[in-house]
């Protein structure tokens, strides 16, 4: 029999078993059991007598932010029309985007299952995001972009742009006491009570109702959790932050799709999602050095987020850079500031 996984291949014939793998790949395998070992090319023959041996499980040949010999395949550049204005909201952007040949890939998570995850270094390549457009379709055009450029689709390999549950999957209990305490310190800093601007704060919740002065958000918000546009109640089963209109089955929003919305009711509850902490290893653990942007340099998150002042809410995009988790906002009608980042 023989079987095949990426660059190593297995095969048995009566008693003895032979591993033929790329060097490039000899970590993943345990070599202590094999009795003898010879070289061709770039590939490494190890046979072993009997049926005596065994994939190391990834955790034991791999570690967090260890490097790893990725190549994408595929089209090298991306010249889709959604980089137009009409979708990200900015007449900035270059025609194209090229595929960073000089990226490096590093493990940043490890899954009982053997797989990992991997993230490249922060590309040269800049994307802007601007206005209402850049919130509704900024998530949606980081991860097509993404894909398009550093998948190996006949490996199974999908590529994407990172995001909040990246940043997730990695916080620390000392993170999550980090994250809560900055927005229930910046809940505590609310204070008013209008109809025509914050009506209310709901700290357990953390909820901000708005009246009718302040109602106005982004058309795709009215999709998302723990939005309340239509109703009383919060929306709990609509789109995640990092989830785009069209992982939800809808056209991508354009900037003549209705792109802010100003709902019908009196009030606009939205819940605050934004928070800035340091990327450091009691918040992120071993993963920090590998979700921290190179000095100098700053990324997008696939990941929209919501903060308050006392008159207006403020949508945005998430990014990070050397010292953390940041935002780009989105002003009070739901514009963006002038944004760029590195890829």
């Amino acid at each position: 029999d023989q079987l095949t996984i990426n660059s190593i291949t297995t095969s048995c014939e009566g008693n003895t078993c032979k591993i033929t793998i790329n060097k490039s790949y000899q970590n993943l395998v345990d070599l202590s059991y094999h009795e003898t070992t010879t070289e061709d090319g770039d590939e490494l023959i190890a046979v072993y007598p009997g049926i005596k041996f065994e994939l190391v499980p990834i955790e034991a040949g791999i570690k967090i932010g260890d490097y790893i010999d990725y190549q994408p395949e595929g089209p090298e550049t991306y010249k889709e029309d959604k980089l137009g204005e009409s979708y990200t909201g900015s007449s900035n952007n270059n025609t194209e985007i090229t595929r960073d040949s000089n990226m490096k890939w590093q493990v940043l998570k490890k899954y009982e299952d053997g797989s990992i995850d991997i993230i490249g270094t922060t590309t040269t390549q800049k994307v802007w995001l601007m206005d209402v457009t850049g919130y509704n379709n900024g998530v949606y055009i980081l991860n097509d972009i993404c894909e398009k450029l550093y998948s190996r689709k006949e490996d199974g390999i999908t590529a994407r742009s990172v995001n909040s549950e990246d940043f997730e999957r990695a916080i620390t209990d000392d993170g999550r006491t980090a994250k809560e305490t900055y927005i229930n310190t910046q809940l505590d800093n609310l204070s008013g009570e209008s109809e025509k601007y914050m009506k209310s704060v709901d700290k357990a919740k953390k909820t901000v109702t708005f009246g009718s002065y302040a109602r106005s958000c982004p058309c795709l918000y009215a999709e998302e959790n723990g939005s309340g546009i239509d109703e009383n109640e919060i929306k709990s089963d609509g789109l995640k932050e990092y989830e785009s209109q069209k992982e939800n089955g809808k056209p991508v929003l354009t900037d003549t799709e209705n792109g802010v919305r100003r709902n019908g009711n009196p009030d606009l509850t939205v819940t605050w999602t934004y928070y800035e902490i340091q990327i450091n290893e009691s918040n992120y653990g071993e993963a920090s050095e590998v979700l921290k942007a190179e000095s100098g340099t700053s990324y997008w998150l696939a990941s929209r987020c919501v903060k308050c002042t006392n008159s207006f809410a403020y949508f945005g995009m998430r990014y990070a850079n050397m010292g953390g988790l940041r935002r780009n906002e989105f002003g009070r009608l739901g514009w963006l500031e002038s944004a760029w980042m590195d890829g």
